[in-house]
């Protein structure tokens, strides 16, 4: 985690949520709670913000932007622990 300060956090994850893979960025959205963001796709060099029909895949870097406890609810979904 990475507080940026009153309340608000920036996270990055990879998606292991099976049913997460193969959707676009607006598919995704329903996925994700109110007050947060995917702000970027991939890692290092590869990071991008992502267009709405850019697909997410299976093993993607994802980086959730918005609320503390909206960022956490995010990275729960798209990288379900065992």
């Amino acid at each position: 985690m990475h507080d940026i300060g009153d309340g608000h956090d920036i996270q990055e994850t990879e998606v292991t949520a099976n049913d997460i893979s193969g959707r676009t960025i607006e598919e995704l959205n329903s996925e994700i709670p109110g007050g947060c963001l995917i702000a970027e796709v991939g890692q290092g060099e590869d990071a991008h913000v992502p267009a709405t029909d850019e697909t997410v895949d299976r093993g993607d870097r994802v980086t959730f932007l918005g609320d503390t406890s909206s960022v956490r609810a995010a990275v729960k979904r798209f990288h379900p622990r065992d």
